[in-house]
């Protein structure tokens, strides 16, 4: 029969006897990592790291891509502009109001922070041709104010852009294309007050 001091030490031996057995593996299997293990292990974690980055400054990609019924939103680099991130919005012209309306409607995120696409839409309206005086116009705040602008495609769908429009004195000046959505990015020098309010009027 084992005594008392034996058997305080079992657990230890069994320790020691375990780590023995063990601590050759470990060497061997450290050892065994070859240098392009190490590049590619580096190179996950530098990936790893720019995509955590890419969630905290684009936070929106976490619902992305959304399939919505005859639409989804992806994101990417923008083609219609040189900046390096946008949402692209794939429609057709008798959903789009849906993809327009689920973008606007977003609670947690203001889609005006977001530059967005619409690759599958051309804007048939120039707004150098356009005259203010001719534009059904509503006040959002202050001298800002918003037109909406429609036509019916070859579908016979009704498609309809927004503009947006400065009253000075007795005058209009438009200062924006003609848009889906309205985005800070494009128009800086625009109060995102009133980008939200038109983006969901």
């Amino acid at each position: 029969m084992l005594n008392q001091k034996t058997k305080n030490l079992l657990p230890l031996l069994i320790i020691f006897a375990s780590l023995l057995i063990l601590l050759p593996l470990v060497i061997f299997l450290i050892q065994k990592t070859s240098p392009e293990d190490a590049a590619q292990q580096s190179l996950d974690e530098e990936i790893f790291a720019e995509a955590e980055d890419y969630y905290k400054k684009y936070p929106i990609i976490e619902l992305l891509p959304y399939l919505g019924d005859g639409f989804r939103i992806d994101y990417g680099l923008c083609e219609l502009s040189e900046n390096d991130f946008c949402l692209r919005v794939s429609a057709l012209s008798s959903t789009l109001p849906h993809a327009v309306e689920f973008l606007t409607s977003l609670e947690s995120y203001d889609i005006s922070d977001y530059l967005v696409e619409f690759p599958d839409f051309i804007c048939p309206f120039d707004k150098s041709s356009l005259d203010p005086s001719a534009l059904e116009l509503i006040n959002l705040e202050n001298n800002y104010y918003l037109s909406t602008l429609s036509y019916e495609n070859y579908e016979g769908t009704k498609i309809s852009y927004k503009l947006l429009l400065e009253k000075s004195g007795s005058s209009y000046k438009i200062l924006t294309d003609p848009e889906f959505i309205f985005s800070l990015k494009k128009y800086p020098s625009l109060p995102s007050s009133v980008l939200t309010l038109a983006n969901k009027s």
